[in-house]
């Protein structure tokens, strides 16, 4: 089936590891069987935020060569969101952004969050 998408979906997310519950674990089936093309990384979120957005850089571009695109859509899961935003800023300069044709969060806290 040929991707309805002309750029393949790169999914990120961070594990759960308090509950040990992956809550979207059926995303790449679900897009999949809607004919998008999907890669999915997931990472430790105790890593340093430097290493994390090297990770989702590098793997950004590997899917590029993978699928011969010039861009990916990026599908976010809470803390990852943040992390494609510091990817696209931490890489103005080499015009990254070019490369991502989309970006979608999803629970991402871009205020912050209220510490109780």
């Amino acid at each position: 089936m040929t991707s309805v998408s002309q750029y393949p979906s790169f999914y990120y997310q961070h594990p759960n590891k308090a509950d040990g519950f992956n809550y979207f674990k059926n995303m790449r089936s679900f897009l999949s069987g809607f004919g998008f093309s999907v890669e999915v990384l997931s990472q430790r979120y105790a890593a340093s935020v430097d290493d994390r957005v090297l990770l989702l850089k590098q793997q950004v571009e590997w899917t590029l060569e993978k699928y011969g695109a010039n861009k990916v859509h990026l599908i976010c899961h809470s803390m990852a969101g943040l992390d494609a935003r510091h990817m696209l800023f931490n890489y103005r300069h080499e015009n990254f952004h070019e490369h991502v044709a989309s970006v979608t969060t999803i629970a991402t806290p871009h205020h912050g969050c209220i510490v109780l």
